[in-house]
């Protein structure tokens, strides 16, 4: 089981890079399914969607994520949207980038002001480790599959939330 904060934060990133190689790969509800799961599990669940995609059960692994995301009795993490202002690390690569916001860029421009947090995380790990065409690859993918993603109720979490306080 996951305890330290970082290694939280780590395997999080990385369950969200994995769901954006599914999906730049067109398996699109297994990818949207670990983006998603990468930011609405708690830290046991989360352990063992990674454990299943470790062993390279990819099936394994999206059919526990979307189980447990959609669960109508299981807490789950609140699902983060884009706060007012934008999501701040992706203006920021666009920034330090150099990307016009009305050409190749309009599709980050998009997802920083409409992603949830799952959806950011896979932009900015890809960023991080395949570089800008990657992560604007992605982005276009996750626009496209927006349709999808609502019907599957990807960017919803069902069930109880955590308590607050």
């Amino acid at each position: 089981m996951i305890v330290d904060r970082e290694v939280e934060k780590a395997t999080r990133q990385n369950l969200a890079y994995a769901g954006a190689g599914l999906l730049l790969r067109g398996m699109e509800k297994e990818g949207l399914a670990l983006i998603l799961a990468s930011q609405a599990l708690y830290s046991t669940q989360l352990d063992q969607v990674m454990e299943a995609l470790e062993r390279g059960d990819i099936e394994e692994a999206a059919w526990l994520a979307m189980g447990y995301t959609h669960h109508p009795v299981l807490e789950k993490r609140e699902v983060f949207r884009a706060p007012q202002g934008g999501w701040r690390p992706i203006l920021a690569v666009m920034e330090r980038e150099g990307v016009d916001s009305r050409g190749k860029g309009a599709s980050l421009l998009t997802m920083a002001y409409t992603a949830h947090l799952g959806e950011v995380s896979a932009i900015l790990a890809v960023y991080e480790r395949k570089g800008l065409e990657a992560a604007l690859q992605l982005a276009d993918r996750l626009l496209e599959t927006r349709t999808l993603a609502f019907k599957y109720g990807l960017h919803e979490v069902s069930g109880p939330r955590a308590r607050k306080g």
